[in-house]
């Protein structure tokens, strides 16, 4: 199953993960491919490794590997090298982010029981815990001008989307009502934030603005979305799940 569609900042290629069962491990495992923007030329990018986030220059992939006892933040070049640990969490890490600069990196860590989201510098110094709360805070998307984190959290009670100022100041809930609501990501001119929405029964594409006024559908179909992302231009890619089988 390939998911997780990442747009390169030049419009020309794709990050994806790519899962299959492992019946002798029991378990699932995962590896991040590269692509073409049209999803020509794939070919494997990192093996054990899922969650990939190019840094705003192109330059480097940040993403998560369970290469450890737990998954841990990593960044690699993007045209070889190795890839460097960038964090240590005991419990592990999910929900990479870059700052648009590309010197700092957000992401989710459980640390005591919960998951709270953390900033780092994009080696992994000075990290730092930004929200605290008794439910998940996850999928995180910074926004363009540096100025806002939106993340999916269950503080409300049900999956919904929420926003911040990116030192964790000004927390506000984006999205309410029924069904779930998750995985933002901001459109590249920051006015826009895409998400997936189960509001209607199913999970299809939605748009609304980055304060979260005037949501509407994007999609409406029998098959699953998940995992929006922008080109630079504006149009989405998005993961579709069709009955019977994943692509």
């Amino acid at each position: 199953t390939a998911s997780d569609p990442q747009v390169s900042p030049d419009g020309k290629s794709l990050l994806f993960t790519r899962s299959w069962a492992d019946p002798s491990a029991a378990k699932s495992k995962s590896a991040i491919w590269i692509a073409d923007a049209d999803g020509g030329d794939p070919r494997v990018f990192n093996m054990r490794s899922s969650s990939p986030r190019w840094s705003p220059d192109g330059t480097r992939v940040a993403f998560v590997s369970d290469r450890g006892e737990k998954s841990q933040l990593f960044v690699a070049p993007l045209n070889g090298g190795e890839a460097r640990q960038v964090t240590k969490a005991k419990w592990g890490v999910s929900s990479p982010a870059w700052s648009p600069d590309g010197t700092r990196i957000a992401f989710a860590a459980t640390i005591g029981g919960n998951t709270d989201i953390y900033v780092a510098d994009a080696d992994g110094k000075n990290a730092a815990r930004i929200t605290e709360a008794p439910e998940a805070d996850q999928e995180l998307a910074w926004s363009p001008d540096g100025g806002t984190i939106a993340f999916t959290s269950l503080r409300s009670g049900t999956a919904q989307i929420w926003a911040m100022n990116a030192d964790g100041t000004g927390v506000r809930q984006l999205t309410t009502g029924t069904g779930a609501n998750s995985a933002p990501a901001f459109r590249p001119d920051g006015r826009i934030i895409a998400f997936i929405s189960t509001r209607d029964g199913n999970a299809d594409l939605f748009e609304m603005g980055n304060e979260g006024a005037d949501p509407r559908a994007i999609t409406r179909t029998p098959e699953t979305e998940a995992f929006p992302a922008y080109f630079p231009d504006g149009d989405l890619a998005v993961t579709v799940e069709r009955p019977g089988r994943g692509d």
